[in-house]
């Protein structure tokens, strides 16, 4: 727009001025530019792994006809043990080059039946998000951000992140136990056994990932029940000798479990008992068994034979892990 302005005074004299206005934010002809960060915080690193890119139209179409397409990033997220897992999103790096940013909207689709839409102000780069759906098959929930400015243009070019959403236990195979040995270290057969003392020794090899130690090994003689109750009536059988457990075991760690069955010897006919293992890691809960049986006992021996104690190797492999 222009003004000119004719100024006069008493005796004739005159000027004249030329001012040219011009409105910056119609003169603005350039969109923004939008741009998605995920904040890398420790709910990321626990929770969150890029797992390719997914291709989606620009809703323009080439010369051919062809719809032109943009690959966005996929995650994944794996919700916690609470059932929900929340991300950080930062749009930091989005600019507009022209009257600035005006606001920000982050659209959340296929978390639900709706379209969800936030929308903030140009001053508001961070967003999070919380996510609680699993998502089925090929499936995918999908973050949009769109940045206007201050003249309300958007970015042209679709900024979009895709994330499947799996459950917590995602990755762990359900656990399988194998025994390698069925005799004792000083090589006594479990079907002919003369010694108080069974000794369950081993190593815990953990291929997870996870640095967390919470691998429970515990062993009971002929009482299966006892896994689930107190930690007080646990502690009274182990000092029975009739269990034993080892717990907060990580990846390296060494376990050695005692149980005596010194009362299963009878003095004219052998006897037969039962050891219940039970390994814990995590949700995941395995329990497996193993038969032993002793040999008949003179009056004179069942004083104990506590130097006859035999060691049992035993190897159990979960899907994470391995122990034995």
């Amino acid at each position: 727009m222009e003004i000119w302005l004719f100024l006069h005074d008493s005796t004739g004299i005159h000027d004249n001025q030329h001012l040219c206005v011009h409105n910056d934010i119609n003169a603005d002809s350039t969109p923004p530019e939008a741009h998605i960060e995920i904040v890398e915080d420790s709910s990321f690193t626990d929770f969150v792994e890029f797992v390719g890119y997914q291709q989606t139209p620009t809703g323009k179409q080439d010369e051919n006809g062809n719809w032109i397409m943009v690959d966005s990033p996929k995650y994944r997220v794996r919700l916690s043990d609470t059932g929900d897992t929340s991300i950080r999103f930062s749009s930091a790096n989005s600019s507009d080059i022209g009257t600035g940013i005006g606001k920000f909207t982050w659209s959340v689709n296929g978390d639900g039946d709706n379209v969800q839409s936030y929308e903030l102000p140009g001053s508001q780069v961070e967003w999070t998000y919380t996510f609680r759906n699993l998502t089925a098959g090929e499936n995918t929930i999908m973050v949009e951000l769109t940045v206007y400015d201050k003249r309300d243009q958007r970015n042209e070019e679709p900024t979009r992140v895709f994330f499947e959403v799996v459950g917590e236990m995602f990755g762990d195979a359900a656990p399988e136990v194998q025994f390698d040995s069925i005799a004792t270290a000083d090589g006594e057969s479990f079907n002919g056994l003369e010694s108080d003392i069974i000794n369950i020794t081993g190593t815990v090899v953990d291929n997870d990932a996870s640095a967390d130690c919470d691998v429970k090994v515990e062993a009971s003689l002929d009482d299966l029940s006892i896994f689930d109750k107190s930690d007080g009536i646990k502690t009274a059988q182990k000092a029975l000798g009739r269990f034993d457990w080892q717990e907060g075991l990580c990846d390296g760690d060494q376990y050695f479990l005692t149980l005596n069955i010194s009362h299963k010897y009878l003095e004219t006919e052998g006897n037969v008992g039962v050891i219940h293992i039970r390994l814990t890691e995590g949700a995941y809960v395995v329990d497996d068994q193993i038969t032993l049986y002793t040999v008949p006992r003179s009056n004179e021996e069942q004083g104990g034979n506590e130097e006859g104690s035999g060691t049992l190797p035993l190897c159990c492999s979960l899907g994470i892990g391995h122990y034995c």
